[in-house]
This record gives C-alpha cells, structure tokens and sequence, in this order.
C-alpha cells in the first residue's frame, strides 16, 4: 500500500541508469514522496491504483484510478490488476487504431481482412485468467463489473485456453481446469501463488506465470506449493501464539503483544517482534474473523525505531479512514500508511505503539456508537 520507495527507485537505477518512466501497479496513489523523488532523478511516473486516496496526490504525469475523488469511472471495486488491464485496452485501441489509418484499400472485404489482422494482432485476451485469479485474490467486491471479468477468466480456463502457468498450478493443486471455481483461486492458487512473496522472493510466483514450458512450469508449481505449505504452518504457529497469549493474560509473552483486552473494546492491534512480516496480514485477516472486529498485526522491519503492520477490517469500519483518524489525532505516531476500506498497511514508530493502539480502538469506538458489532453472514446465491 506504500507505492514508491526511494530504495526501490536507487536498486532499479542501478540495473536501468537510462530509465525514463514508472509505470506503477496496485500502488503509487500515496507516494508523494516517492514520485517526488522519481522526478527529481528526471523520471516520469504514471500511476496506475485502486487504493483510496488521501488529502494530497503524487505529482505523477498521469493518475489512473477509479477510486481518485475526481474520476467517474462506475466500476470503484475494480482490482489493481483490473485497472492496469483497462489502461493496456486502451493502449491496444490506440495501436489498433494507429495501423487502421495507414491502410489504404477501397475493396470493403480486403480492408476488413486487413483491420481483422491488426486486432489479432493486438490481442490481448490470453491475460484474461491472469485477471480472474487477481481478481478474486485481491478479494474485492463481486460488482457487476468484476463478476463479468472473473467469469471471462473462468470460461477461458474451462475451455482449455489458460496460460502454462496457471495448467501447472492446477496440475499441482489438483484442480480440473473444466469444473475450475472461485473457491479454487482463493483457497488454492492464490495463496500458492502469493506464497513466495510472503517468504522468499516474488520473483519466483513471476517466472512461473511467464513459462511457455509445462515441464518447466510443473517444476515451479510445485517449489512454489512447498513454499505455501511452510508459510501455512509458520501462520499456524503465530495465529496459536495470539491465541495463547489471549486466552492467559498473565503470561508475558502479553506484554510483547501490548495488548489489554479490558481496555479495548473495539480493535485488536498485536505485535510480536517474532512474527514475520510476510503473514502478518494473513494473521490479521484470521483475527479480525475470530473477534470480528478490525485487527491490525506488528512485526519487526529492518529500521529499529519502526514497527510495520497489515489491518484487515469489517463491513462496518473504513479501515484507511479509522487510521488516518489516529495520524490526524497524532502525526507523530504514524510514519506512512495507505489501503482502502477493508485491508491497509502502514508503519509506526516502534515507542508509539501504546498511543496508536489507544486512538486506533478510539476511532474504532466512534465509527461503531459505541456498540459491539455483530458478525452478520450474507450469502449470495447468484
């Protein structure tokens, strides 16, 4: 939810000095100043976002984003990956239009071979499951619009038409392409696939996507799942801490959750400098379920004074809104921070942690009245 560092953009400088443009992904919507900083090393950003945006935007050359106050766009829950696609349908349009206008036939079925040809030749719906899966993993809301993109997804893998990628991660997962559902994506590809990013190196989820081989993308599939079964049973192990040091209050591995569960009522804010910072937000997503009520985890980082945490929230609290309410409370407390209404990221400084807990059940308290919420379960039968 942070967007662009200043570390990010110096690595990346280092492998391509003559780099022009950023183009961002899911992210980018709060890094004042991290495109500040692209600019000043003579790069252009074009942000591409989903995340809500705060009271001031980058100064990128362009922002797309269906949730920016100003845009009109109807379809506000699309994913990351559903806005970077709308953005490479236009710029097929523009490229398919481009080559239109050069041809020149005055026979009508030689120039409608010739524009079929171009279009082909733009095709961009071999992503199509791609987006299905990033889709449904981002966990966004099922609107009208992203029902229609998941269930072109799905259709395109039942039929046969899915990347190498994705045939391995079924083959592995022992999932039938033709009877494929959303259950399957984010309860058995999607963590696999983002497994390797919460422990080890993205890179890898990556490569195995990109592989025109099923051979070589089996062999990924499966890395990739043995790194999902050991981030499962590192998240076991964390998720039985909290519980442990919930259920006995006296011991004190409690006092390095600083958590008081008489005095906050309406959050469960958690840090253990033992968690790791890869599942802290799958960690939070289990205790928001079990208290249903927004639950944010700490973990360590690499700079002492800061301690980073992933939220995930209920229906009935604006995740992004309650901690901005806590960094207009107190700017002190909170080194950065973004997300949306139901997951967000941010940092604080490590000997805040006390003070951000207090305002963070603060605001909580105030969005609910004052009242327990209850954990009401909608079913859509569509």
């Amino acid at each position: 939810c942070y967007g662009i560092q200043k570390t990010v953009i110096n690595d990346m400088l280092l492998s391509f000095p003559d780099n022009e443009i950023i183009i961002t992904v899911d992210n980018g919507i709060a890094s004042i100043d991290g495109v500040n900083y692209a600019n000043d090393k003579n790069m252009e950003v074009l942000v591409t976002d989903h995340h809500l945006q705060g009271e001031e935007l980058p100064d990128a050359v362009l922002i797309i984003n269906p949730n920016k106050n100003s845009d009109t766009f109807p379809s506000k829950a699309l994913a990351g990956c559903g806005v970077a696609f709308y953005v490479m349908i236009a710029l097929r349009d523009v490229f398919i239009n481009k080559e239109i206008s050069k041809i020149n036939s005055e026979i009508e079925t030689e120039l409608n071979d010739k524009v079929k040809k171009i279009k082909l030749k733009h095709d961009i719906s071999f992503l199509l499951d791609y987006l299905a899966i990033g889709t449904v993993a981002d966990v966004v809301s099922l609107d009208e619009n992203n029902r229609l993109i998941v269930e072109t997804g799905l259709n395109r893998i039942k039929s046969g038409k899915a990347n190498v990628g994705i045939k391995a991660l079924c083959n592995v997962k022992d999932i039938d392409e033709k009877k494929i559902t959303t259950s399957d994506i984010g309860f058995k590809i999607g963590p696999v696939l983002n497994a390797a990013g919460r422990l080890k190196n993205m890179s890898l989820g990556i490569d195995l996507l990109l592989s025109d081989s099923i051979v070589e993308a089996n062999a990924k599939a499966i890395e990739l799942n043995n790194v999902n079964i050991e981030r499962k049973a590192m998240q076991k192990e964390m998720r039985e801490k909290v519980i442990e040091d919930y259920e006995n209050e006296e011991k004190k591995e409690l006092e390095k959750l600083d958590f008081d569960k008489e005095k906050f009522d309406f959050s469960k804010v958690f840090y253990n400098p033992t968690f790791h910072e890869g599942i802290i937000g799958i960690l939070a997503s289990n205790i928001k379920d079990m208290f249903y009520l927004p639950a944010i985890v700490f973990s360590d980082t690499e700079d002492v004074s800061l301690i980073k945490g992933s939220g995930r929230s209920i229906n009935e609290i604006h995740l992004r809104d309650a901690i901005d309410y806590v960094f207009k409370k107190d700017p002190s407390i909170i080194s950065k921070f973004g997300g949306h209404s139901m997951a967000a990221g941010l940092s604080i400084y490590k000997d805040k942690l006390n003070d951000f807990q207090r305002l963070f059940d603060e605001s909580c308290k105030l969005i609910l009245n004052g009242e327990k919420p209850v954990d009401v379960k909608l079913i859509d039968m569509n």
